[in-house]
């Protein structure tokens, strides 16, 4: 975790120079002097440790130098932790300071412990530089104790499930469409069976009668050219004497190339890791007719690399009857199963969660039980630490690769998932933002702190280490989760690298332990409060504490549970399920070094935000109590990139800075959400230049709101939300909304990539203005954003939408008829309507749209699933394959009867 600590105090570093005013000593001549020179001195500490963080950066292109130089790394992270911590420890009196000797002391402390910290991390770089050049070597404590495979442990060829899927990639391999050689890949998490699906491929009678010659070669992460080609020819037949007499590499290729041409051949490439790897062996391959070269691997990004254009197949996790048939094919090999044990037995399966690698392992557990009940209960309680403690260690062994060959940048992101519950589904926007405020992800020119996050995560994803949950129609990934092994694997991974101690239940031995062998903390409280009030009366170290994050149920707590007078150093407090009666505690506002801040607020009058210069995130979430007529002060919070209010809109629009904070400007600010219309006032607006993710509740109509949205120049996602309407007065509503539209249509600004508009009431014609945006690339209407009369049409202008991919349309309960061809929406990709009862027909002319992809249907009329099946039927009678998918969920004639007493409201 060196890596992780350095970003991190790059991080912190970074944080002072931006803020550098705030450590000015006013009213003395030798301020500005030495201020300079602190400054002077800040920039070249963050040269050097930038220096030191690529250095660590090009360790990982040879595992060998991380082994040899890894006990420095950890000297190389307790120093950083304890610079960031010795410099932020005095900053804090130096910013709470009540007069100008205090704050000049701490100015001069601070000095002091800038440059030991500097010369700290000059030392260890020196020492890491030393250790690669001597050659040292040391035992790599990430391995656990155990030397890693040189390649992933095999366990068996006995394949239970994917009965079809091996047809259909046998009957891809074995079809002649192409003059040259073609390839296929086979990705998924290690243990979830990739080579033993492969072996089955390879194994096949009908392969080896189909193909000439048939080779098997094995790469893993740390591969020899030479060895591999060996293995290739050892594969074919009479190429031991060519084996015997090369003299080089280069020559064996040539070989191996030469008996490959003008012959069928299927290679399997097993285990391949990377990109690189593939372009070594990719040239032995010659091109030709009818071979194929199949290869397993757990990176997604490889697989697409290797075989562009072609979808690999995903190997997925099998079902718990699939499950018990392949335990029980294991069992009755060596033991003989009673009732009550294939009662227990089941329950192990269930417990796998579809992991072949567990159940090859658990099956080996059960069968030295001897047959007793009380053994395999055992290993039913708790499967993960059944299989953990398993004296071979094999599945440690094998999913400890995927961590140990991660880049650097990607390590903490993955143990970082260990704060949450197992099995938890977890909300990407809030992981992102958790990431961005943990400081462990390094800055990158031209790109914000969540869109580098976000590809961290797509990277992991990729890797077959995080499970997409779900998605929005237009791919963009909504939650994710990690399987219960590699949560584990976090858990235990993060511990021995004092990165992530965890409270979990009965925390006392735990944080005892873990607090004491920590340069830094990260709590999860999981259980009920009273691990607050314990944690409180501890004496484990609460000032190295970093983040809290509460994840157990909602409750109350009392002001006396949160004593946070020694939590100085907080810099994650997520407090959202927890809600106190009467103020939260002011000690909460005086964390000066607070990045992320989320809170559950009912009945509170005023929250004193003017302390927390340093926070970065900012998450409300409203009570139903709460009459959100309270104005904020947001502006002396100059590093604030989100704020969101949830479950509600804040209504009160933030006070107006004035004296100090007259000329305040939140540059960084890029995200808010559940704001009302009071905030859209250019005034308002024109102090955050770079807001690029907006989104407003309303509740009626608002004029002010279209003129501020013309004063965001980077909008590029926009929510407007109609929260709830007095339907008696609907009719009056309508018009309003619509004289409010036409009256400042001109200001949808031209930089919006992302439009959502829901209960709106406007017209269609509105969308003729949408759909001029030059760059609008997803449009999503609900709640009758158009069209609220009754029997409406939507008849687009022509030109418009010139740039719209994914077009959304759901609970539009009015909407009747749509009149337009392909060229009114010529380059979209997905249509999803759900909750359109009065629909019956997507335009047939769509079967025209080359690069429609996808048509979603749920709960709409049964005629709109059949004019969607026809454009479905009309683009494979035009282009002879299939070009759009259709997939309907719940449409039927048993739907528009349901539905039919929802239309009874608009029909005035």
């Amino acid at each position: 975790m060196a890596y992780a600590a350095v970003t991190s105090l790059m991080s912190t570093l970074g944080l002072l120079l931006q803020s550098s005013c705030r450590l000015n000593l006013p009213h003395e001549e030798q301020t500005e002097s030495l201020h300079k020179k602190v400054k002077e001195q800040i920039q070249s500490f963050h040269q050097k440790v930038s220096s030191l963080q690529a250095f660590l950066e090009s360790l990982e292109t040879n595992i060998n130098d991380l082994k040899t130089i890894e006990h420095c790394e950890v000297k190389i992270k307790d120093a950083a932790y304890d610079a960031e911590y010795r410099i932020e420890s005095v900053l804090e009196n130096f910013y709470k300071a009540q007069n100008e000797k205090v704050r000049r002391e701490a100015y001069e402390e601070f000095c002091k412990r800038l440059q030991k910290a500097s010369e700290s991390i000059d030392s260890n770089s020196r020492k890491l530089t030393e250790s690669m050049k001597s050659g040292l070597q040391a035992t790599s404590s990430l391995v656990q104790s155990f030397d890693l495979p040189e390649h992933s442990p095999q366990l068996g060829n006995n394949m239970v499930g994917h009965e079809n899927e091996l047809e259909d990639v046998k009957c891809k391999l074995m079809k002649i469409s192409s003059d040259e050689r073609e390839t296929m890949a086979i990705t998924g998490m290690g243990g979830i069976g990739k080579t033993t699906f492969a072996r089955k491929i390879y194994d096949d009678p009908e392969i080896k009668s189909h193909f000439d010659i048939l080779a098997w070669v094995t790469v893993s992460k740390e591969y020899c050219v030479r060895k591999m080609l060996l293995q290739l020819l050892h594969c074919i037949p009479s190429t031991e004497e060519v084996r015997r007499e090369a003299r080089d590499d280069g020559e064996l290729a040539g070989k191996l190339k030469q008996r490959l041409w003008k012959r069928r051949y299927l290679v399997v490439i097993d285990d391949i890791w990377s990109s690189k790897a593939w372009d070594d062996i990719s040239l032995w391959f010659p091109d030709c007719k009818g071979s194929h070269i199949l290869l397993t691997t757990r990176c997604g990004n490889v697989a697409s690399y290797a075989a562009p254009g072609k979808p690999p197949h995903h190997m997925s996790s099998l079902s718990s009857e699939k499950s018990w048939e392949l335990l029980q094919s294991k069992l009755l090999e060596k033991v003989e199963l009673s009732p009550e044990l294939v009662k227990i037995g089941k329950k192990v399966a269930e417990n796998c969660h579809g992991m072949p690698l567990t159940i090859t392992i658990v099956a080996g557990l059960l069968s030295k039980c001897n047959n007793g009940v009380y053994g395999w209960e055992q290993v039913a309680h708790d499967v993960k630490s059944a299989i953990y403690e398993d004296l071979g260690r094999q599945c440690e062994k094998i999913l400890v690769l995927s961590y140990y060959y991660l880049p650097q940048h990607l390590k903490a992101c993955f143990l970082y998932f260990g704060i949450f519950p197992e099995d938890e589904e977890v909300d990407v926007r809030r992981l992102v933002e958790l990431w961005v405020a943990e400081g462990f992800l390094k800055q990158a020119d031209n790109k914000s702190l969540e869109n580098i996050a976000e590809k961290c995560l797509q990277e992991l994803i990729d890797r077959n280490l995080v499970l997409v949950s779900e998605q929005s129609f237009w791919g963009e990934v909504e939650t994710c989760k990690i399987h219960d092994l590699l949560h584990e694997l976090c858990l235990r991974q993060a511990r021995s690298e004092n990165f992530l101690p965890v409270i979990n239940g009965k925390p006392r031995n735990s944080v005892t332990r873990v607090s004491r062998s920590s340069k830094r903390d990260c709590l999860m409280i999981v259980h009920p409060i009273s691990n607050f009030y314990w944690l409180n009366s501890h004496r484990c170290d609460q000032k190295k504490i970093r983040t809290i994050v509460y994840q157990g149920a909602r409750r109350h707590a009392g002001r006396e549970s949160l004593g946070f007078k020694n939590f100085k150093m907080i810099r994650v407090f997520d407090l959202r399920k927890l809600y106190f009666y009467g103020e939260i505690p002011t000690l909460v506002f005086d964390l000066v070094h607070l990045r992320y801040l989320s809170l559950y607020i009912r009945d509170h009058e005023f929250l004193p935000l003017f302390n927390l210069q340093k926070l970065q995130i900012l998450i409300i979430e409203i009570g139903k109590n709460w009459a959100d007529k309270i104005p904020l002060n947001i502006w002396r919070m100059p590093q604030l990139r989100t704020l969101r209010f949830m479950n509600s809109g804040w209504l009160c629009p933030p006070i107006m800075p004035s004296g100090e904070e007259k000329h305040a400007v939140l540059e960084k600010l890029q995200t808010i959400t559940g704001v009302g219309p009071a905030w859209c006032q250019k005034e308002i607006f024109a102090l955050m230049p770079n807001l690029k993710n907006l989104e407003i509740v309303l509740k009626g109509v608002a004029h002010e709101l279209w003129i501020g949205i013309s004063c965001l120049p980077l909008i590029e996602v926009l929510r407007i939300i109609v929260g709830k309407i007095d339907y008696t007065a609907f009719s009056v509503y309508r018009s309003k909304a619509h004289d409010a539209f036409l009256k400042y249509k001109s200001t949808f600004p031209p930089t919006l990539r992302r439009l959502t508009l829901g209960g709106t009431c406007l017209p269609w014609e509105a969308m003729d203005i949408v759909g001029m945006l030059p760059n609008l690339e997803i449009l999503e209407l609900e709640d009758d954003a158009c069209g609220v009369k009754p029997k409406t049409t939507w008849k687009p202008s022509e030109g418009g939408f010139p740039r719209l991919k994914f077009l959304s349309l759901c609970h539009m309960l009015c909407f009747t008829e749509w009149k337009a061809t392909e060229y009114h929406f010529p380059v979209l990709e997905r249509l999803f309507i759900s909750h359109c009862p009065q629909l019956e027909q997507i335009p047939q002319d769509f079967a025209n749209i080359f690069t429609l992809q996808l048509i979603e249907l749920h709960d709409c009329c049964i005629h709109l699933a059949i004019s969607a099946q026809q454009i479905e039927q009309e683009q494979e009678a035009t282009f002879g394959s299939q070009v759009t998918y259709v997939h309907t969920y719940n449409c039927g004639q048993a739907y528009c009867r349901q539905c039919h007493h929802l239309l009874k409201r608009n029909s005035s």
